[in-house]
């Protein structure tokens, strides 16, 4: 078990925030957004599920005030799991306004004595 934290600053283009790695599997427990501009800024969260080939849209043009951030998720039991394969995708509605901050564990996908 590998606990890892990604962040980026958005840009108007689609980026991959992370992939989960070939033999991997990963628990999303947190999400961090940050607007530093002085505007209301939005970005948008999508997962791509590799297995199934599909993009399911997290959120989408969530709003974020400016100077303020927006949180989700760090409880124990608050977590999205992730197959290999899967990304999380990201984009917002102006460069360089909005960072997100991923916070996931990361282990093995094969359970070993069991």
């Amino acid at each position: 078990m590998i606990k890892k934290t990604y962040a980026n600053t958005l840009t108007t283009t689609e980026q991959t925030l992370y992939e989960v790695p070939l033999g991997r599997k990963a628990q999303w427990s947190m999400l961090y957004a940050t607007n530093i501009s002085h505007t209301t800024k939005n970005f948008n969260v999508k997962i791509y599920k590799s297995a199934q080939s599909t993009t399911l849209t997290l959120f989408d043009e969530f709003k974020v005030n400016p100077k303020e951030f927006f949180k989700i998720g760090g409880g124990e039991n608050e977590f999205v799991m992730l197959e290999e394969g899967d990304k999380v995708l990201v984009t917002g509605s102006a460069n360089d306004s909005i960072t997100l901050v991923l916070s996931l564990v990361e282990y093995n996908d094969i359970v070993k004595g069991g």
